[in-house]
């Protein structure tokens, strides 16, 4: 069942991982403003999941989730005009290991099996600036996992697929500053329409380099809990993801 985990710690990351440095005080009336955040996150992930009515616990750290990944891309980007915006958040991960399943004969040895793995997030936010240090943002998080599994040398294999969307609202505060930036995100959402409840909240600290280089880093926390199915279609995702990031904006 380790792989099937590891899929699961993917998709769990995505949510979390987005981390864009705020962009610049905007100002009422300005051109359009872009801003383009390529990052990284180093998550360590607490909680319990159950795939196929199987129930298992969750304590990893950033070197295992980061030694199962194959291939993976995070961006974050954003349009505003005035008091306006709209942001897109996007993360697609591709995995494909060696890996163990959980072996249905009770006290016996793991097996051996080969994992394949697609997952993606994709957010939409829309942000209304309402103050110099306040941005209000809603949206929704689409989360999106593909998992298969194949035993060797024996006829035991499988698959599962869910997709879930998170409403969510909240807050970004921010310190206005010619050069340095200082900044908060909160947010809550799932509201029982895709998980029971979902919250993250995340500092940031960045410098302004130039007009359109921003390096920025922090520290992130996402609690989510996803319920669906019963018995052998059962399906759960209870988890606090929480770690250091690191990104570059590019304003344009």
């Amino acid at each position: 069942m380790r792989s099937v985990l590891l899929a699961l710690i993917l998709i769990a990351v995505a949510p979390f991982a987005y981390a864009e440095p705020a962009p610049p005080p905007a100002q009422e009336g300005t051109a359009l403003e872009i801003t383009f955040a390529p990052y990284f996150l180093f998550p360590t992930m607490a909680g319990d999941v159950a795939v196929t009515g199987n129930d298992m616990e969750v304590n990893v750290g950033p070197s295992e989730i980061l030694d199962s990944l194959d291939f993976g891309f995070m961006g974050y980007l954003e349009a505003r005009k005035g008091s306006w915006g709209f942001a897109f958040d996007f993360m697609y991960m591709d995995l494909a290991r060696a890996a163990e399943l959980e072996n249905p004969i009770p006290g016996a040895p793991p097996l051996g099996a080969d994992l394949g793995m697609t997952q993606g997030m994709y957010e939409v936010t829309v942000i209304r600036h309402v103050e110099p240090w306040a941005d209000f943002i809603f949206g929704a998080r689409i989360n999106n996992l593909s998992a298969s599994f194949e035993a060797y040398n024996l006829p035991l294999a499988g698959e599962d697929s869910k997709t879930w969307v998170d409403p969510f609202f909240g807050m970004r505060l921010m310190i206005p500053s010619e050069r340095w930036l200082a900044s908060v995100r909160f947010d809550v959402g799932g509201l029982g329409l895709g998980s029971a409840y979902a919250f993250q909240i995340y500092p940031t600290v960045g410098y302004h380099v130039t007009d359109w280089v921003t390096l920025a880093g922090g520290f992130r926390y996402l609690k989510m809990d996803y319920k669906t199915g019963e018995g052998r279609e059962r399906f759960e995702y209870d988890m606090a993801i929480s770690g250091p990031f690191l990104g570059a904006a590019f304003h344009f």
